[in-house]
């Protein structure tokens, strides 16, 4: 497979200025995500018949995390126009502390969220919660 080349992956008139991820509460710090263990029962029996038994259900631990919303900041010097935001989440550094080059943070990254939008001419603020995600479900909606 070729790689893409400059206009194949710019959006030309379209600038991110900043980008930032704060959970929901009032004292948190931009960019800093709260992430927890929590254990979880899942009834198994969607679309399964185990008879006159009931229900068999599953317990197991599972990360979770705290609510939170992005905002992205994006400056479009040209007329209105509809763009792809995909949004990841990557490490800086290995376990040792060393930071990563670009390609190792590639192939390390995780897509969070997937979405279209409509860039107005000017300064867009974009605000997408966590739980709108397109591609990570929420645990109570399984």
């Amino acid at each position: 497979m070729r790689q893409y080349n400059d206009q194949e992956l710019g959006f030309n008139g379209v600038r991110v200025e900043g980008v930032e991820a704060k959970i929901s509460s009032s004292k948190s710090q931009p960019n800093v995500l709260l992430t927890y263990w929590q254990q979880s029962d899942i009834d198994l029996a969607a679309g399964l018949d185990f008879g006159a038994n009931g229900n068999v259900f599953a317990h197991f631990t599972h990360l979770q995390n705290a609510p939170f919303e992005y905002n992205i900041r994006v400056t479009n010097s040209g007329q209105a126009r509809r763009g792809t935001v995909r949004i990841f989440l990557c490490p800086k550094t290995d376990e040792r502390g060393t930071a990563l080059n670009l390609n190792e943070v590639r192939q390390l990254a995780i897509e969070m969220d997937k979405f279209t939008y409509t860039l107005q001419p000017g300064t867009n603020n974009i605000k997408r919660r966590s739980d709108e995600s397109s591609i990570t479900i929420p645990f109570e909606r399984q």
